[in-house]
């Protein structure tokens, strides 16, 4: 569908321009993780944009799910003196 479609063509753009800063022998590795955090977060920004309102609620719910999950784990893993 149209969406589908939306998604896959900010997913090449994102993809092109990925390997364009994978492949600049300019750049250090610093700049170019830095450039490529910068491009991962346009690529969500995007993508959510193109996401309907129930979409983004799905989508949050999954995410704080996963953060509270995250922590969660991070609790049980500590070093007895981090407690």
């Amino acid at each position: 569908d149209e969406q589908k479609a939306k998604i896959e063509q900010i997913r090449l753009s994102m993809k092109s321009r990925r390997d364009a800063v994978i492949n600049d022998a300019k750049e250090d590795t610093d700049q170019k993780n830095a450039m490529l955090e910068g491009l991962q977060h346009m690529e969500i920004r995007q993508i959510l944009e193109v996401l309907t309102p129930e979409q983004l609620s799905e989508v949050r719910k999954k995410v704080m799910a996963r953060r509270a999950a995250e922590q969660e784990q991070n609790k049980t893993h500590q070093w007895p003196s981090q407690k």
